[in-house]
């Protein structure tokens, strides 16, 4: 489960290899409208965040799991996904901080992977024992 930094958009993952999305209504302290169901990822969803597009200043979802290991860039204004991101050999995990706010983790296949979250490309990758790749 994430929130959005502002407070008004939710997002749920499951076993059942959905997303779903809803606006909160903070002031009404309840969800409002329709959940929207997201259907792109083929295995379970494993972790969710959002980010802010900084040039038009909307919120995006991320989202990564199970099955074919892809994190995918949902347009939260439209509800839709527009970017998937693959690479990873194994379940994917995601970490945000401010030293590293494009962080992803396959525990699996034991990489990680640094994005530039405006291009959504990788810039690293790194594995087990500390070398760091930048071709991938």
């Amino acid at each position: 489960m994430a929130w959005s930094p502002q407070g008004d958009l939710v997002a749920t993952g499951s076993n059942d290899k959905t997303v779903k999305l809803m606006r909160y209504n903070e002031v009404q302290r309840q969800l409002e409208g329709r959940e929207v169901e997201l259907t792109m990822h083929d295995g379970t969803v494993r972790d969710l965040c959002f980010i802010e597009d900084s040039t038009n200043k909307a919120s995006l979802l991320i989202s990564a799991g199970a099955g074919d290991c892809k994190i995918y860039v949902t347009d939260c204004m439209t509800s839709t996904p527009f970017q998937a991101l693959s690479g990873h050999g194994g379940h994917v995990l995601f970490k945000r901080t401010k030293l590293a706010p494009n962080l992803s983790l396959s525990p699996v296949s034991k990489m990680s992977k640094l994005y530039d979250v405006q291009n959504f490309i990788p810039v690293g990758a790194f594995m087990p024992r500390g070398t760091m790749d930048f071709t991938r």
